[in-house]
């Protein structure tokens, strides 16, 4: 079955209206990125609009630095390999600030060509979270080995 453009747009908005992470559908134009679609979320991520997401070349959302990375995982896609694990790339929002961010990639053939539906989250919150519970496991350590009694932990089970 062949979808348009067009067409794809409204059934990936339909479905992604409740997605709490991005999805973004491209298109390559020589070096250039083209979006065709964009979610709402995916906007809210990267602090803009959904209509200037669609706007000139979507690389200019992940740092030149980080380009490469990109481009070697979606010339995988091309080549027939999925990439099924979520890669970790640094992305910059509309007023220039960066966050960090898990990528995964799906490729779908569009009219004749390979579009490549990108789905990416924050990962801002875990990497909190996991910075929170190390320091509160480093000051339950020190309390425990700082006791000038012996300590037991148990749990019940």
């Amino acid at each position: 079955m062949e979808f348009s453009e067009a067409a794809l747009s409204q059934v990936m908005l339909e479905a992604t209206s409740r997605a709490r992470s991005g999805v973004v559908g491209s298109d390559r134009e020589g070096e250039a990125v083209r979006l065709v679609f964009a979610s709402r979320v995916a906007a809210e991520l990267l602090g803009t609009t959904r209509e200037r997401l669609l706007e000139g070349d979507a690389n200019r959302w992940i740092p030149e630095a980080y380009r490469g990375e990109a481009r070697r995982v979606a010339l995988d896609l091309r080549g027939g390999r999925p990439v099924t694990m979520p890669f970790e790339v640094p992305m910059r929002r509309e007023d220039g600030s960066m966050f960090a961010a898990e990528l995964a990639l799906t490729p779908i053939e569009l009219g004749g060509r390979l579009h490549v539906l990108t789905f990416f989250w924050s990962v801002e919150r875990r990497k909190q979270a996991l910075e929170q519970a190390r320091a509160l496991d480093a000051l339950y350590q020190n309390v425990i080995e700082g006791a000038p009694d012996g300590v037991v932990v148990s749990t019940r089970g």
